[in-house]
């Protein structure tokens, strides 16, 4: 840029309006970040592109150009030399201007017409954007992404216009996922994160948990073949005919009851209430093998039946009884009662005891 005095060699010098002076300067990289700053924002700011810069660096710049201020003016039938350009710099009337506008006729005196805008009018009339500018902008409109490596640590991290972020590392702790949403901890052992979202698991080895929640749990295909699914499951599949619903779903459990082809264990206990226990069904020891023991703890046994009752014992000697239409039916052998039998005389004293008299004819 040339510099030019010109004094009052022009027809007319109309100065503006002084903008507010240069009172703090900013240092910034490519991305758009500021490296480096020096004063206060009482005035107008100063931004160059530096990405080494500093705050001391910053600082020097400030000295030089602080109190600065742009005048803008018109001016006519300018005394200049034909070789200035725009940019070069004149002086006039004790202010030091730029050279904005340049109006020249080619006439005997071939004096132009000179003017620089107001601050005002240079952002809203004459949009011009530095390099700094233009490089901020190209930057921002796109995804950043940044890559770290040190001794400790590894870091990826993709961030857009914004603000929506993910970071990864890996240290040895192990890896580190973070976003928006929160963050996720995964070593060779485990992953903890708030929220784990996934469509489908398979799961080899023991599920623990303090609380499951779900709309439906479906369980198939167990290690003995059998298969299990929720009340909601059957009730959404009523259009399977009894049968189909027996070979698809051998078992359901909802909120107050189990319903099985099979339920196996060696004792069921039967509760009054979540304290009260009336008594059990169990596997007992008897005199021969291995039976079933019926026992209360409060109350009788009762065994009522809509129909038949039947009662058989297998084996070679073995036999049953019928209850049906009144009548007691044995079958099998004869009926015993005692375990001898009497001649003409009764025993006394055997009160609540059945005994046959044995009549000779």
């Amino acid at each position: 840029m040339d510099k030019t005095y010109l004094g009052r060699r022009l027809a007319e010098f109309s100065p503006g309006i002084a903008s507010q002076p240069i009172t703090k300067v900013e240092l910034l990289d490519e991305n758009g970040d500021v490296v480096g700053v020096s004063g206060s924002d009482t005035g107008r700011t100063l931004t160059a592109l530096q990405p080494d810069g500093t705050n001391a660096m910053a600082a020097s710049i400030l000295t030089k150009v602080s109190g600065y201020k742009h005048i803008g003016y018109e001016g006519s039938e300018a005394l200049l030399d034909p070789a200035v350009e725009l940019g070069d710099a004149v002086t006039v009337d004790g202010l030091y201007v730029p050279l904005i506008a340049l109006d020249t006729t080619f006439d005997p005196m071939l004096a132009p017409d000179i003017s620089a805008p107001d601050a005002d009018e240079i952002d809203d009339e004459y949009p011009y954007k530095s390099p700094t500018q233009r490089q901020i902008v190209r930057n921002m409109a796109k995804t950043r992404s940044l890559i770290t490596k040190t001794s400790k640590e590894i870091m990826l991290k993709v961030e857009d216009i914004d603000g929506k972020y993910t970071e990864v590392k890996t240290t040895l702790d192990g890896l580190t996922v973070t976003d928006a949403s929160g963050t996720t901890k995964i070593n060779g052992s485990s992953i903890k994160t708030e929220n784990l979202y996934v469509d489908a698991a398979n799961i080899k080895g023991t599920l623990t948990a303090d609380k499951i929640q779900a709309s439906s749990i479906s369980v198939g295909d167990l290690k003995d073949g059998s298969s299990y699914a929720t009340k909601s499951y059957v009730d959404s599949n009523a259009g399977l005919n009894a049968n189909e619903v027996d070979n698809a779903i051998a078992t359901y459990i909802d909120s107050t009851s189990i319903t099985a082809r099979k339920l196996r264990g060696q004792t069921v206990e039967l509760l009054a209430n979540s304290n009260t226990k009336v008594g059990e069904l169990s596997l007992v020891e008897t005199t021969v093998d291995y039976g079933i023991g019926i026992k209360t703890i409060y109350g009788g046994i009762k065994l009522e039946s809509a129909t038949n009752v039947y009662l058989k014992a297998s084996g070679a000697y073995g036999g049953f009884i019928t209850l049906s239409n009144n009548i007691v039916s044995l079958g099998g052998g004869e009926l015993y009662i005692g375990s001898q039998m009497y001649g003409d005389n009764l025993p006394a004293g055997n009160w609540g005891k059945l005994f046959f008299l044995r009549s000779v004819r």
